[in-house]
């Protein structure tokens, strides 16, 4: 049976929620089993009801992420849709962990801030690269 579309609600918050769900489509790599399930979070607030889930596992771009192609009893969240960047004045800006890298690499370039050109061409999701050390 295919994958089950539904919504949780909790502290007003609702997120879509994909239930048996076949992460090789979530896997730059294209390998990976069935899920129990897999949250999409396209809000900041819908972070706050992961405190009450357990045996999670977060992925932004699939990418280096290799999944075994049996059941995976584990909830999966996608930070993808949080690719949104900030400017908070200064020279500073606020950036959400699913921006694709190398388009926040593209932003910094057109917004004349330096420093990550170097990096550029590295796959995956800003929060991949800082939760993985990427670049070092």
């Amino acid at each position: 049976h295919g994958p089950q579309y539904c919504k949780i609600i909790g502290e007003e918050v609702e997120m879509k929620v994909l239930k048996d769900i076949e992460m090789k489509e979530y896997s730059n790599m294209k390998i990976g089993g069935i899920a129990r399930e897999l949250i999409i979070i396209e809000e900041e607030k819908e972070l706050s009801i992961l405190r009450e889930k357990k045996d999670i596992f977060v992925i932004g771009n699939g990418t280096n992420t290799l999944l075994n192609d049996g059941r995976l009893e584990k909830t999966f969240v996608s930070l993808l849709k949080l690719n949104k960047v900030e400017e908070l004045g200064e020279g500073l800006v606020r950036v959400q962990a699913g921006i694709d890298f190398n388009k926040f690499v593209d932003y910094t370039t057109e917004n004349d801030y330096a420093g990550l050109e170097n990096l550029a061409g590295i796959p995956g999701s800003l929060g991949g690269l800082v939760y993985m050390n990427g670049g070092s």
